[in-house]
């Protein structure tokens, strides 16, 4: 099994938190909620609420591999994640720690979207087996130049929060 290509080719040349900040350039067609505040941008995407609810989707995907594809999720997996890990995050990760420091935002922020990045590539890496409409969202999100950082409701009643 191989990774996703078409994501991984839009990860590694996704022009990194270009309009975050400004309320320019969302994605169209799907529901947000627009925040402008760093502090609270930092609170949010380091928050329990968040991390729970990215873990929650892709424990969905995970799930439902090993109950239904285990062979093809315990063969491939681990693998995949460290591929990301060692071929894809070291091709995004200085632009990435660059315009989080132009933008003045806490270093820490960096992790949360390494974090998301392996999500959504072994997430979407494995949508034709179960499709994750919350992390087409998230890889949407951050095309656009912004951040994901919250969710604005009860999840899953809401609004992904972007930055």
């Amino acid at each position: 099994m191989e990774l996703n290509t078409a994501v991984v080719e839009a990860i590694i040349s996704n022009n990194w938190l270009e309009y975050c900040g400004v309320k320019t350039n969302l994605p169209e067609g799907n529901n947000y909620s627009y925040l402008s505040n760093k502090k609270v941008v930092s609170k949010n995407i380091k928050g329990v609420k968040w991390e729970n609810i990215c873990l929650e989707e892709r424990n969905i995907l995970t799930g439902y591999l090993a109950k239904n594809k285990a062979e093809l999720y315990n063969k491939n997996w681990n693998g995949l994640v460290r591929e990301v890990k060692t071929e894809i995050l070291p091709k995004v990760i200085d632009k990435i720690e660059s315009q989080v420091s132009i933008l003045g935002l806490s270093s820490e922020i960096v992790n949360a979207i390494k974090f998301d990045i392996i999500n959504i590539i072994m997430v979407l890496t494995y949508e034709k087996y179960h499709h994750s409409d919350f992390y087409t969202g998230l890889l949407d999100i951050y095309l656009s130049g912004h951040i994901p950082c919250g969710w604005d409701g009860d999840y899953p009643v809401g609004n992904i929060v972007v930055y």
